[in-house]
């Protein structure tokens, strides 16, 4: 009988791993690749000072939540950015290194990163970094968005 259960479990156990060995490898990884590309690109939208190609990565109904306050939609999140950042200058260069992955789904995903800017123009200005949690959903036509993003 002991025998019996032992090769249950061993049987179980190699299950298991191997199960979880296709969800590593499957959906999950083209999500996340999917959406480090995306986050690669907003950074390359940000560091040639080009704001609407930033935010473009936003649904229209996104929310975003920072210590200045709370922005509802794309629009309103790019006004934020206008006011916070009115020059290339003020933007610095943004890299976004990615902490934690993962996905609620086949259609949502969540990342937990680790924001800086640098101001490699302005040796006296301090390098600001901060933690954002983004929220992503993939929209109608399969491109991963931002839904929200609460950034400290």
């Amino acid at each position: 009988m002991l025998r019996i259960l032992r090769s249950a479990f061993m049987y179980l156990a190699c299950l298991f791993l191997v199960a979880g060995g296709a969800l590593a490898g499957g959906p999950a990884e083209e999500a996340r690749r999917e959406i480090e590309e995306l986050m690669t690109a907003q950074d390359a939208a940000w560091n040639r000072g080009d704001l609407e190609g930033f935010c473009a990565s936003y649904t229209e109904d996104t929310v975003f939540i920072a210590p200045s306050g709370l922005r509802r939609g794309r629009s309103e999140v790019l006004a934020r950015y206008r006011e916070r950042y009115p020059d290339r200058a003020a933007q610095g260069d943004l890299s976004i290194e990615v902490l934690e992955f993962a996905t609620l789904g086949a259609d949502a995903a969540t990342v937990v990163g680790r924001w800086t800017l640098t101001f490699p123009d302005q040796p006296d200005k301090e390098t600001a970094t901060g933690l954002t949690l983004l929220v992503f959903v993939r929209d109608a036509a399969g491109e991963w968005k931002i839904l929200r993003d609460a950034s400290m």
